[in-house]
C-alpha cells in the first residue's frame, strides 16, 4: 500500500512520461531551484508568479527598437527565438531568427541560412541530410520542440562542430 508521500511522487513521475531521462533531471533540479525561493508551505500562486518572472528575465531579449525576442527552444549549440514586434503587426505570421552559443548575431531561422551557418562544419553533411527530410520549423508532434534542435541534440558529440 503506498503512502501520500509516494503517490505524490508517483505523480510527479507521471509529468514526466516520455522525456528523456537527462531532460527529466533537468527539469527536477530546475523545480528544487525554484523551490530554495519560496517559503514554506509552498504555495502554487507565488511558485508560478517566480517563475514567470524568472522566465522573462532568462528568455526575453530586447534589441533596440526592433522588438522583443522570446526564447521558442535551445540546445548547447544554438537558442531559436520568436520575434514580437514593439508595433502593433497586420500580419499574423510568425518570425524566428536563431544564434549560435558562440557568437551574438541573429539570423532569420529557415533552411537556407542553417545550411550557410553550418557550411564549413563537420556536421554539415548530417545537417544537409535532415533539411532534406525537414523544415527547420518543423515540430515534434509529441514534444513540441522544434525537431533541428532535438536532431542537434543526438548529433555525435564527439564530432567537432567547427
Amino acid at each position: 500500500m503506498l503512502n501520500h508521500k509516494d503517490k505524490t511522487i508517483l505523480n510527479v513521475i507521471r509529468q514526466l512520461e516520455g522525456m528523456q531521462k537527462i531532460d527529466a533531471y533537468d527539469t527536477l533540479h530546475k523545480i528544487e531551484e525554484l523551490l530554495l525561493h519560496q517559503k514554506s508551505p509552498i504555495e502554487y500562486n507565488e511558485v508560478e508568479k517566480f517563475q514567470k518572472n524568472l522566465s522573462i528575465k532568462n528568455n526575453v531579449i530586447h534589441i533596440e527598437n526592433n522588438g522583443y525576442y522570446y526564447l521558442e527552444d535551445s540546445c548547447f549549440l544554438m537558442s531559436v527565438y520568436k520575434h514580437k514586434s514593439i508595433l502593433p503587426s497586420l500580419l499574423t505570421y510568425e518570425k524566428y531568427f536563431f544564434k549560435l552559443e558562440t557568437q551574438n548575431s541573429l539570423h532569420s531561422f529557415n533552411n537556407k541560412n542553417v545550411k550557410q551557418i553550418f557550411r564549413n562544419s563537420k556536421v554539415y553533411n548530417d545537417i544537409i541530410q535532415f533539411l532534406r527530410a525537414n523544415n527547420v520549423k518543423k515540430r515534434n508532434v509529441k514534444t513540441k520542440r522544434l525537431l533541428f534542435i532535438e536532431f542537434l541534440e543526438m548529433l555525435d558529440m564527439s564530432k567537432s562542430i567547427s
